[in-house]
């Protein structure tokens, strides 16, 4: 089962979010700076930091305890000690042949005081997801002490992947996507596809026994089209989901795409 939602969760600024999605840096940069550790050991500590487009995505590279579950990516400035401050973590996983930094779903469904404890950060609540290649991690996880290599990372779940379905799915048609259940089927007004068997697979896949299936990364067939729902809101919303062959491929990405067991 995938859990109830803790009630601390969302925040507000991710309430007013609509589509979220995945994303792939153009630039991956490590700039030093100095921290200001006066208020608790005293003096200043040179750290490197890991920005992408321009996001600090790791605001202390050199101090990151890659042993602790959920890995924290912002750590207290004031003092650098993993866990002092709240919030900033992420998990982090191998999905085919990319990895992806997610929220950390796993303690976000642990309960109330897990989920505000190991928050994601505010980019990953703001634009969603960051995808690298093998390559890109290879930068990316370079000045991260204890990062460990392509191989060595864990591989995502079928429920890591389901709840990030979930996580990108619109707030105008699932409010919290922690519970699923909760989806506003309503707000569907049609797919571009066969709308009443496209939304009875979505029903399966937002129902709570989804997380006992099993997945498969694939890339849809070329003679297929990516299957839309179309919500109404304001305006009307598109909403990408899965691939139009049968089964059909879940829409993660546009290099993101995997196929469920159910």
């Amino acid at each position: 089962m995938l859990g109830k939602r803790p009630k601390c969760f969302p925040s507000d600024l991710f309430a007013q979010l609509t589509t979220l999605a995945v994303w792939s840096p153009s630039i991956i940069e490590v700039k030093v700076t100095n921290f200001d550790l006066s208020s608790s050991s005293g003096g200043t500590a040179k750290v490197q930091q890991v920005v992408c487009d321009g996001i600090t995505i790791v605001n202390a590279a050199d101090y990151v305890a890659w042993d602790e579950h959920p890995v924290q990516f912002e750590l207290c400035e004031c003092c650098l000690h993993p866990g002092c401050a709240s919030g900033g973590c992420v998990c982090v996983r191998r999905a085919n042949d990319r990895v992806l930094i997610l929220p950390a779903f796993d303690s976000i469904f642990a309960g109330e005081w897990e989920e505000a404890r190991h928050e994601a950060p505010l980019w990953l609540r703001r634009r969603g997801v960051l995808s690298l290649t093998k390559v890109q991690w290879s930068a990316f996880s370079a000045p991260i002490r204890g990062a460990p290599r392509w191989d060595d990372l864990e591989h995502a779940t079928t429920s890591d992947l389901v709840r990030l379905f979930h996580f990108q799915s619109p707030r105008l048609f699932l409010p919290d996507f922690t519970q699923p259940a909760g989806a506003r089927w309503e707000t569907i007004l049609c797919t571009n596809g066969d709308t009443d068997v496209d939304i009875e697979f979505l029903r399966r896949v937002f129902s709570p026994e989804i997380s006992a299936c099993s997945h498969a990364f694939c890339s849809p067939s070329p003679e297929s089209y990516t299957i839309s729902a179309f919500l109404d809101g304001n305006s009307v919303e598109e909403w990408r989901v899965f691939s139009s062959e049968h089964p059909p491929a879940l829409y993660l990405a546009d290099d993101l795409h995997v196929q469920l067991h159910l």
